[in-house]
């Protein structure tokens, strides 16, 4: 969900940067920071943005967060509840930041 930190971190953290295990590449970094901006304009937490599209999905049948603390599991919980405007997934679908034919969760 997080590919491996970077979608629950953001950008604007002073750790290093992980996609997938490694090290982001800049390519990836600006992207994410594209959706960060996205998420600003519209009040949504990197964190739920990412756990919510791959929950949109009718094809997953179940997510897999790391979490090793009880506030990791509320913040979870919480970002899976945060309402989040199908204007914002739109956004995201007009500057080609998600596939087109992406599912998406209607409010």
């Amino acid at each position: 969900v997080f590919n491996s930190g970077i979608l629950a971190t953001g950008t604007r953290s002073n750790k290093p940067l992980h996609f997938q295990y490694s090290l982001a590449s800049d390519e990836i970094i600006s992207h994410v920071q594209k959706l960060e901006s996205v998420c600003d304009q519209f009040n949504v937490d990197l964190a739920a943005a990412a756990i919510q599209f791959v929950a949109a999905n009718p094809a997953m049948t179940s997510l897999v967060i790391g979490m090793d603390s009880t506030q990791q599991v509320d913040e979870a919980i919480t970002y899976f509840q945060q309402p989040i405007p199908e204007a914002f997934w739109l956004e995201l679908r007009d500057q080609q930041l998600i596939h087109a034919d992406s599912p998406i969760k209607r409010v």
